[in-house]
C-alpha cells in the first residue's frame, strides 16, 4: 500500500502476515521485549534479595554483649545484618507466639522451653543445648591435688 504524506513523499506501509502494520508490529515487539526484560530482572534479583535478608536473634539479657559481638563478626564476614533483641525467655516466646520474626533464639533450657515446644511455638527438633553454666573458683594460692570438682562435694545438701 502506498500513500503520500503531508510533504508529498511516497510512504509505504508494511503489513505482517496477520494483517498488522509495521507500527503495530514494532510496538508489540517492544512490549514483549519489555516484559521479557522485566521477567529476567525479577529472576536475577530475587535470589539476591533473599540472600540480603537480615538475621533476627533473640537472647537472654545476660548474653546481650556476647550476641552483639558475634552478630558484628557475622555481619563483617557475610554481609548479612544481625538484629539482636534481648528479653527473658518467656517474653521472647510470647513475642514469637504473637507472630514476631525470630531466626535464632538463645533461651534458657527448662520448663519454659519445653512448654513452648509443646505449644508448637518452637519446633522441638530444632532445640540444641548450646551453652552450660559453670562455677569457677579463683584463689590466690594453688588448690591441693585432691580438690573437689563438684559444688556438692564442697557444700553437701
Amino acid at each position: 500500500m502506498c500513500g503520500k504524506n503531508h510533504l508529498g513523499l511516497a510512504v509505504r506501509t508494511l503489513r505482517g502476515s496477520d494483517g498488522k502494520n509495521a507500527g503495530e508490529l514494532l510496538r508489540e515487539r517492544l512490549r514483549l521485549c519489555a516484559i521479557a526484560t522485566l521477567l529476567c530482572a525479577v529472576a536475577l534479583l530475587t535470589p539476591a534479595a533473599a540472600d540480603a535478608r537480615d538475621l533476627v536473634v533473640y537472647g537472654e539479657p545476660t548474653l546481650e554483649k556476647a550476641l552483639k559481638s558475634v552478630g558484628s563478626l557475622w555481619q563483617a564476614r557475610t554481609g548479612t545484618r544481625v538484629n539482636v533483641f534481648v528479653a527473658p525467655t518467656d517474653l521472647s516466646y510470647a513475642q514469637i507466639d504473637r507472630g514476631a520474626r525470630c531466626d535464632v533464639i538463645f533461651a534458657l533450657a527448662g520448663a519454659t522451653t519445653e512448654e513452648a515446644a509443646r505449644a508448637k511455638i518452637i519446633h522441638d527438633a530444632t532445640i540444641s543445648r548450646a551453652l552450660r553454666n559453670g562455677l569457677v573458683l579463683i584463689g590466690s594460692s594453688p588448690l591441693p591435688s585432691r580438690s573437689p570438682t563438684r559444688v556438692s562435694q564442697v557444700c553437701p545438701g
